[in-house]
């Protein structure tokens, strides 16, 4: 059965959040019997693609350093923050992923970190985000032509929350108390 331990750890950590669009989700884990936490999980509430960068005149490698306005991916895991690349982002795309360490944690912990950005990176993957983008355009521009909104409305509480709710100082107790009512 490998290493265990004489009783089960059974704290739990529990992270709850919502896509840009509303969508509220959770993830929750436990170590349980083994000896360290195995196992790794992603919680991506908004996805984008991301392409290299076209080199501009000085050729020393360093591409110009543009901000991204929402700051980025601000989960704890999946990649980007590389200047050489650029974000497209994809409207209405989230990625959940849960990965069973299965008597080691490297390969769980190694997909959960580096997943996002190589997929991310792959070059299907952007051309998929820019007709994905296109899509959520037209769409947006048919809608505010026919004079319905495509977005919903805001309510209280709520914002332009991308940040993984792991990174909440109430571990998402507002979010569990507003999806329970």
């Amino acid at each position: 059965m490998g290493n265990l331990l004489g009783a089960p750890v059974t704290e739990k950590e529990t992270h709850l959040g919502s896509t840009p669009e509303g969508l509220p989700y959770g993830v929750s884990s436990m170590q349980g019997w083994r000896i360290h936490m195995e196992d790794a999980h992603i919680c991506q509430p908004f996805l984008y693609a991301e392409e290299r960068r076209e080199e501009s005149g000085g050729g020393d490698g360093d591409a110009s350093k543009k901000g991204d306005e929402k700051g980025g991916n601000t989960t704890k895991r999946g990649g980007g923050g590389d200047d050489r690349y650029v974000k497209i982002p994809i409207p209405g795309h989230s990625l959940y992923a849960v990965y069973d360490g299965h008597g080691g944690s490297f390969a769980a912990d190694y997909s959960g970190r580096n997943f996002c950005r190589v997929l991310a990176r792959q070059k299907k993957f952007a051309q998929y985000a820019k007709m994905a983008g296109e899509e959520a355009a037209r769409a947006k521009a048919e809608a505010a032509a026919s004079g319905k909104s495509s977005e919903k409305p805001a309510q209280d509480g709520e914002g332009d929350e991308t940040a993984d709710a792991g990174d909440r100082e109430d571990g998402g107790a507002a979010a569990a108390a507003a999806a329970a009512s």
